[in-house]
Order: C-alpha cells, then sequence, then structure tokens
C-alpha cells in the first residue's frame, strides 16, 4: 500500500466526489489498493474520514494481505466491512465438499451443460472447469450480494441474502462484519439459495443468446402489507405477496417461511397458509420484547428455468398497548 496506483486513484476519487453512494468496494485479492486510498484520504482529507466511512462499504474475500488489519481497521473504525473470511469457500475450489447432495446437481456437468455451457455464447461456453463442471467461483458473493431480489440484504449485514450473512466481529469497537453460521453451518447462508441463484444464472445465459420474448423473467413480488410491523405476544400479523406478477405471464408457486437465524426470535412458529401469497403468523406467547421475527417470502414462476424473488418482512415483539392508546 506504500505504492500509489491508477486504482488507489480512482478509489480516492470516486468516494470524495459529491454523489451520495454507497460505493461497494469489492475485494477479491487483497486490500492493499482501498488501504492505500484510504491512507491517501487520511493524510490529504482527514476532514473527509466520517463522510467516507458512510459512503464505503468493504466487501471483502477472504483477508489476503495485512494492510486490513494493519491499517484499515486500527484506522477506520466506523467503515462498514463484510468480511466473507470463509463463508466464501461454499463457492471455492471445494464446493463438493461444502454443497449438500440436494443442490449438487447445480453444480455438477450436466446441469452446467445443460444450461450455461452449451449454446449460449462463447463467454458461457468457456465456463465449464476442467471436469466439465462449475467453475470455483470464491468472489461471486460479493458480486450476488449486489443483486437485488427482495430479501432487503442490502439494508443490514444479518439479515442475509444471495451473498451470505454476517455478524459483527468486535460489538462496540469496529464496523467489521464476519461470517454468520445458519444451524450452525458456515456455508448455509449461502448454499441454502443455491436452486435460485443457479436458475438465475442459467436465464442470464439465455438472455444472452435469446429474445426477450423466448426467455424466461424473474416475477415481479408486490408486497401488499407491510415490510416492517411491530407487534405483541398473541396478534395476528397479516402478509400479502398475492398481487405478485410474472413478465412472462407463468403461473405463481408461493412458499413462506420462518428465517430463524436472521431474527432473535429462535422459536418455533406456525404460519397459517404458507404456500398462499396471502398467509398470516400468530406472534408467539413466549417471544419477548425487543425479539425479530424474520419471515421470507418466495414466489417462483413456473417458467424454464424456474426464477425465485422474495419478500422479507420484519416482525419486532413490542408490548401490548395500552388501554388509553387503543
Amino acid at each position: 500500500m506504500e505504492q500509489d496506483s491508477p486504482g488507489a486513484d480512482r478509489i480516492v476519487n470516486v468516494l470524495l466526489d459529491d454523489r451520495p453512494g454507497p460505493v461497494y468496494l469489492q475485494l477479491w485479492g487483497g486490500t492493499n489498493t482501498v488501504a492505500k486510498a484510504l491512507s491517501t484520504i487520511q493524510k490529504q482529507h482527514p476532514d473527509q474520514m466520517d463522510r467516507v466511512s458512510q459512503k464505503a462499504v468493504l466487501f471483502i474475500i477472504l483477508d489476503q494481505d495485512d494492510t486490513f488489519r494493519k491499517y484499515v481497521e486500527p484506522n477506520w473504525p466506523k467503515l462498514q466491512v463484510l468480511g466473507s473470511f470463509r463463508q466464501f469457500s461454499v463457492l471455492a475450489f471445494g464446493w463438493r465438499n461444502q454443497i449438500p447432495a440436494a443442490y449438487r446437481p447445480f453444480f455438477e456437468r450436466p446441469w452446467l451443460e445443460g444450461h450455461i455451457s452449451n449454446g449460449h455464447g462463447v463467454l458461457a461456453g468457456a465456463y465449464q472447469s476442467q471436469d466439465g463442471a462449475f467453475r470455483s467461483e470464491g468472489d461471486s458473493p460479493s458480486f450476488m450480494h449486489q443483486i437485488d431480489v427482495g430479501l432487503r440484504s442490502l439494508e443490514h449485514p444479518s439479515y442475509g441474502g444471495w451473498g451470505g450473512r454476517f455478524v459483527e466481529e468486535k460489538p462496540g469497537q469496529t464496523n467489521v462484519w464476519k461470517d454468520a453460521d445458519d444451524d450452525g453451518s458456515i456455508g448455509k447462508p449461502i448454499w441454502r439459495w443455491a436452486e435460485a441463484f443457479q436458475n438465475d444464472f442459467a436465464a442470464r445465459a439465455e438472455w444472452c443468446v435469446k429474445p426477450y420474448a423466448e426467455a424466461n423473467h424473474p416475477p415481479v413480488v408486490w408486497l401488499t402489507t407491510p415490510a416492517n410491523v411491530d407487534a405483541a405476544p398473541g396478534a395476528l400479523v397479516k402478509m400479502d405477496v398475492s398481487s405478485s406478477t410474472d413478465p412472462d405471464g407463468d403461473h405463481r408457486a408461493f412458499h413462506w417461511w420462518h428465517y430463524k437465524d436472521a431474527g432473535k426470535y429462535k422459536g418455533d412458529l406456525t404460519i397459517d397458509n404458507a404456500d398462499r401469497g396471502a398467509a398470516s403468523i400468530t406472534i408467539p406467547a413466549d417471544a419477548k420484547i425487543g425479539d425479530t421475527i424474520h419471515l421470507i417470502a418466495e414466489v417462483t414462476d413456473g417458467g424454464k428455468p424456474p426464477l425465485t424473488r422474495y419478500a422479507r418482512v420484519i416482525i419486532t415483539v413490542k408490548s401490548a398497548p395500552r388501554r388509553e392508546d387503543k
């Protein structure tokens, strides 16, 4: 990071311009170029450090040099950093050992040849690895994090989405977020979405070679009830995505589920009409004030490949209203 570079200069210019951001800096081979840029800002524009800390977000795939720990972390404690230090590996070289058998067919040679590498242009044709299966793409979570599919994962690192899920590394000390696990699995925050994001990959390959009318496109999810709800234990909360549409006129299938790891309430709950667009839950009696419940609506079309988009409803458990407030 002692050497200046066109890349570092470009980062400085972007972080200091008048556009509001956020600016996501994706780091696939070490943080030295970003560290150089931040060092330049610290030395030459120290009055801009707070503004830059609010504007920039670092997404690190494996910490591959020491500039993050030695310079960025101690000097930029307010800067949000998403550290996929281990989670990314579910899509890297050892993916076969980390992706459960049920999802593995979406990464093997028959699926790749049927959906990506054959008949989808030169770029897709060069995609496969030497054995014909998934070409390990450990950096992909940083890109997938940017795709807005309705999971609201850009709102908060702990929500989780196609790019993974994160927890605070040193609460109250820095704004660094590290890999979270789902159900005790460090890879599940990514592989749980594997069927959906691989089908999305296949659809994008189709878009390369087919006119719009001959390709499939994702449904458009319309949540007609609030996305954020305050409710007391025992309250009935209704959720509705039944107005969702599909640009190709395909049939839409609905599925609601409780993303237990993303919320504070870890108990079981029942979702009424979980396979319909309009569903509801009754807040469990044992839910405590301040608990959060994350409910995911999956809307999947009937096209080929089937494509999924989402809505997320976040319920915060509050005390029952006082009599005079009713």
